[in-house]
């Protein structure tokens, strides 16, 4: 899937035109070198950075993951302004979501249990809307996985 010109880039024949497919094609052409499953990596990644706080623990390590693993910054870095803008829309609802996991009486002894833990502390589980967020994203990262890795 080499591009010649711009031209094929874009899809377009007469002038510079961007369509679907052309912003689709440019995507594939910056990323050709980079295989399906580490351009889905990348977009699950951001789901995770852009859903939870910036300054938390889990983003820390979420970053770590991305350049440990060869997935794409540009990929990452695009979605997870996406997903954060989108985070910030849902906010209410991450913290409605979290509210309802962190006050349901058969988790009780695992959140005791967990909060036990010296690690667990830095995890901010106890924090409503970071609770709704990775649990959002953990419910979401296998479903987006297979689509976003779908050619």
């Amino acid at each position: 899937n080499e591009f010649e010109t711009i031209r094929d880039v874009i899809g377009g024949k007469s002038g510079f035109k961007l369509n679907g497919a052309g912003i689709t094609n440019i995507l594939k052409a910056l990323n050709s070198s980079q295989k399906e499953y580490q351009l889905a990596l990348a977009i699950v990644f951001a789901l995770f950075s852009g859903l939870l706080p910036f300054f938390s623990f889990i983003n820390l390590l979420v970053i770590l993951l991305v350049f440990t693993i060869n997935t794409p910054i540009g990929f990452y870095l695009i979605f997870t302004v996406f997903f954060s803008i989108l985070g910030s829309i849902i906010d209410p609802l991450l913290h409605d979501f979290g509210l309802f996991i962190l006050e349901n009486n058969s988790l009780e002894t695992l959140f005791i249990s967990l909060y036990n833990e010296p690690v667990a502390l830095w995890l901010n589980f106890n924090h409503t809307i970071t609770m709704g967020a990775f649990a959002l994203a953990i419910l979401l990262s296998i479903p987006l996985y297979f689509i976003s890795s779908q050619s």
